[in-house]
C-alpha cells in the first residue's frame, strides 16, 4: 500500500512501558485511556497489551469506542463520556447488564436514566460516580456525598468507583488541594464503600509525581506511549512513535527564490529545497515553520537535520536541504518525530504531546511493529 507518511507504533515499547508505569504506582490498579481510539494510535492493538500487563481497567469517552474493544480484550470497559437514554436493545446494553461495560455518573439525570435502564434489564449495571473538584464535571461536591449513598444503597447499581480529576497535575499544592477536598467528601463514607469501588483522580503526571494522590487506582493515557507532561525525568519510558515520511521532489532554486504562500521566506542563497508530503491536513501544526526535520539514509542513518521552509501548506512543506549529502534525492526518508523526539517537538511549538498525537489524520498510515509478529497496517478509526 502506497503510504505518503506513516506514524509507526511499536506495541514492545508500550508493553515495557506498561511494566514500568505498574511498578512506580506501586502495583497499584491501573487503568490505561484509550480515548480517540488511543489518540490515534489504535485501540483495537493497544487495549490487549494493557491487559497483558495486568491493568484492571480500560478507559474510552463515547460508546462507540467501547463497542469496538469488547472483542479485543476481557477486561471492563469504562466510558468516561455522558451517556443518556439507552433501551434494553440497545447494542450497549448486554455488555452493561454484564460487567463488561461500565459508565460514569455525572449528574441526577444520568442517574436516573442507568436505574431506569436497569430496572428495564432486570440486571444492575456497574457506576463510577464524577465529582466536580475544579474542572466543572460532574456532581458538585456538596451534593456528591447524599448522591453516592443512593448509589451504594440502590441494588439496581454496583458502584465501582469515585472519581474526579486534576486540573493541574503539575502544580503540587493546588493538586493536594484538590485530594483534600475530594478526600474529604468521602471520610464519612469510607467504611461503607465496598473494596471494589476506588477512588481514583489522578492521571500519568500527578500519578508519577506524588504518590499521596493516587487514591485507589491511577488512570495513564499518553504514558504508557513513553511520555509524561510536564515530567523533567520520563522516568525510564521508552518512547513508542515515530512520524516519517519520504521526500516527493528536490530541486535547485536560485539566490532571492521566494518559497510558500505569502513569500515569507526568500532563500539567501542558492539552495536545494525538498519537498516533503505532509501538511496541516495531515496534522502538521502551522507553527511548524522553522523546526528541524531529522533527513536519514536508507539505513535509517542520521544524515543531518533540515529546516522547514516558507508556510506549512495543506499537503507538503518544504525543508532546506543545502547543507546536506547530495545523496539526499527523491524517496529519502525524513522524519517529523522520532520516539526521543516527539515531546520537545510539541513543546518547541507550545503543544502538549496530546494535542500533537490526536491531530494527525487518517492520510498518515499507522504501521503497528512488535516482535511477537509482523509489521501491519492500519487505518485510524473514524470519529
Amino acid at each position: 500500500m502506497h503510504a505518503d507518511s506513516t506514524l509507526q507504533i511499536d506495541l514492545d515499547a508500550i508493553a515495557s512501558n506498561a511494566a514500568v508505569l505498574h511498578d512506580l504506582c506501586d502495583r497499584q490498579a491501573m487503568c490505561g485511556v484509550l480515548k480517540a481510539d488511543a489518540y490515534g494510535l489504535g485501540a483495537h492493538a493497544i487495549a490487549p497489551v494493557l491487559e497483558a500487563a495486568g491493568w484492571s481497567l480500560l478507559a474510552v469517552h463515547r460508546i462507540d469506542e467501547a463497542l469496538a474493544l469488547l472483542d479485543h480484550v476481557s477486561v471492563p470497559l469504562l466510558v468516561l463520556g455522558p451517556v443518556r437514554d439507552l433501551t434494553p436493545l440497545h447494542p450497549l446494553a448486554a455488555p452493561l447488564g454484564d460487567g463488561r461495560v461500565q459508565l460514569v455518573i455525572q449528574d441526577g439525570a444520568a442517574l436516573d436514566d442507568v436505574r431506569g435502564l436497569a430496572h428495564a434489564m432486570s440486571r444492575p449495571i456497574g457506576v463510577h460516580l464524577e465529582v466536580d473538584t475544579g474542572m466543572g464535571r460532574g456532581m458538585h461536591l456538596n451534593d456528591a456525598a447524599n448522591m453516592l449513598r443512593g448509589m451504594l444503597a440502590d441494588p439496581r447499581l454496583v458502584t465501582h468507583g469515585v472519581m474526579s480529576h486534576f486540573t493541574a497535575a503539575a502544580d503540587r499544592e493546588r493538586t493536594r488541594s484538590q485530594f483534600a477536598d475530594f478526600d474529604r467528601m468521602l471520610l464519612p463514607m469510607r467504611r461503607r464503600l465496598p473494596v471494589t469501588c476506588r477512588r481514583h483522580i489522578a492521571a500519568t503526571t500527578a500519578a508519577l509525581r506524588d504518590a499521596e494522590v493516587r487514591g485507589d487506582m491511577v488512570r495513564i493515557g499518553l504514558g504508557w506511549a513513553g511520555h509524561a507532561v510536564a515530567l523533567d525525568d520520563q522516568m525510564h519510558l521508552t518512547g513508542a512513535v515515530r512520524w516519517q515520511a519520504s521526500i516527493a521532489s528536490v530541486r535547485a532554486v536560485p539566490s532571492g527564490t521566494a518559497v510558500g504562500y505569502g513569500g515569507r521566506h526568500v532563500c539567501a542563497r542558492d539552495a536545494r529545497l525538498a519537498m516533503v508530503p505532509v501538511g496541516y491536513a495531515d496534522g502538521l501544526p502551522v507553527q511548524a515553520t522553522g523546526q528541524r526535520l531529522t533527513v536519514r539514509d536508507a539505513k535509517g542513518e542520521a544524515i543531518g537535520t533540515a529546516p522547514i521552509v516558507g508556510t506549512v501548506a495543506m499537503d507538503q512543506v518544504m525543508i532546506d536541504v543545502t547543507h546536506l549529502s547530495a545523496a539526499v534525492d527523491v524517496g529519502t526518508s525524513v522524519e517529523v518525530f522520532g520516539p526521543e523526539t516527539f515531546s520537545a517537538f510539541a513543546a518547541s511549538m507550545g503543544l502538549q504531546p496530546h494535542h500533537l498525537l490526536t491531530n494527525i489524520g487518517p492520510r498518515v498510515h499507522r504501521r503497528l511493529i512488535s516482535s511477537a509478529g509482523a509489521t501491519r497496517t492500519h487505518a485510524v478509526a473514524a470519529g
